[in-house]
Protein backbone atom coordinates (compact mmCIF):
# COMPACT_ATOMS: atom_id res chain seq x y z
CA UNK A 1 0.00 0.00 0.00
CA UNK A 2 1.03 3.69 -1.05
CA UNK A 3 0.96 6.31 1.02
CA UNK A 4 1.30 9.82 0.52
CA UNK A 5 2.69 12.30 3.42
CA UNK A 6 2.18 16.09 2.47
CA UNK A 7 4.29 18.34 4.58
CA UNK A 8 3.03 22.05 5.26
CA UNK A 9 6.78 23.66 5.63
CA UNK A 10 10.36 23.15 6.01
CA UNK A 11 11.00 22.33 9.35
CA UNK A 12 13.13 25.68 11.57
CA UNK A 13 15.38 26.21 13.85
CA UNK A 14 13.77 25.83 17.42
CA UNK A 15 10.78 24.30 16.10
CA UNK A 16 9.28 21.61 18.76
CA UNK A 17 8.89 18.46 17.25
CA UNK A 18 6.48 16.26 19.05
CA UNK A 19 6.25 13.25 16.43
CA UNK A 20 8.44 12.12 13.44
CA UNK A 21 7.52 9.92 10.58
CA UNK A 22 10.06 8.46 8.23
CA UNK A 23 8.94 7.45 4.91
CA UNK A 24 10.37 4.87 2.64
CA UNK A 25 11.85 5.54 -0.85
CA UNK A 26 8.67 4.00 -2.16
CA UNK A 27 6.56 6.64 0.11
CA UNK A 28 5.50 3.97 2.36
CA UNK A 29 5.61 5.05 6.12
CA UNK A 30 7.80 2.90 7.91
CA UNK A 31 8.09 4.19 11.14
CA UNK A 32 5.85 6.66 12.83
CA UNK A 33 6.09 7.19 16.74
CA UNK A 34 6.06 10.64 19.43
CA UNK A 35 9.32 12.31 19.00
CA UNK A 36 10.12 15.16 21.43
CA UNK A 37 12.53 17.53 20.09
CA UNK A 38 13.40 21.05 19.82
CA UNK A 39 15.68 21.54 16.07
CA UNK A 40 18.64 22.49 17.26
CA UNK A 41 18.95 20.50 20.04
CA UNK A 42 20.87 17.60 18.51
CA UNK A 43 18.76 14.50 18.65
CA UNK A 44 16.61 14.96 15.20
CA UNK A 45 20.52 14.79 13.99
CA UNK A 46 21.41 12.01 16.00
CA UNK A 47 18.25 9.61 15.24
CA UNK A 48 18.76 10.84 11.27
CA UNK A 49 22.75 9.65 11.65
CA UNK A 50 21.44 6.11 12.99
CA UNK A 51 18.73 5.82 10.52
CA UNK A 52 19.43 3.58 7.52
CA UNK A 53 19.37 5.55 4.37
CA UNK A 54 19.75 3.39 1.88
CA UNK A 55 15.79 2.51 2.89
CA UNK A 56 14.49 5.85 4.47
CA UNK A 57 13.40 8.69 1.53
CA UNK A 58 12.19 11.10 3.93
CA UNK A 59 11.76 11.99 7.53
CA UNK A 60 8.49 14.50 8.43
CA UNK A 61 8.76 15.95 12.03
CA UNK A 62 5.32 16.82 12.85
CA UNK A 63 4.93 20.13 15.74
CA UNK A 64 3.53 20.24 18.46
CA UNK A 65 0.14 22.48 17.00
CA UNK A 66 0.24 19.59 14.15
CA UNK A 67 2.48 21.28 11.38
CA UNK A 68 3.26 18.87 9.50
CA UNK A 69 7.42 19.47 8.34
CA UNK A 70 9.73 18.15 6.13
CA UNK A 71 13.67 17.48 6.45
CA UNK A 72 15.65 18.84 3.59
CA UNK A 73 18.35 17.26 2.23
CA UNK A 74 20.63 20.04 3.57
CA UNK A 75 19.18 19.02 7.07
CA UNK A 76 19.85 15.96 6.54
CA UNK A 77 23.50 16.77 5.22
CA UNK A 78 24.04 18.23 9.41
CA UNK A 79 23.54 15.86 11.89
CA UNK A 80 24.08 18.22 14.34
CA UNK A 81 20.90 19.75 14.29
Amino acid sequence: MLSQMVAERELRLDDKITGLVAVDRMSRIVWSGEFAATYGDGKIGRFVANSDKDVIGFFYPVLEDGTVTVLTNVHLANPSL
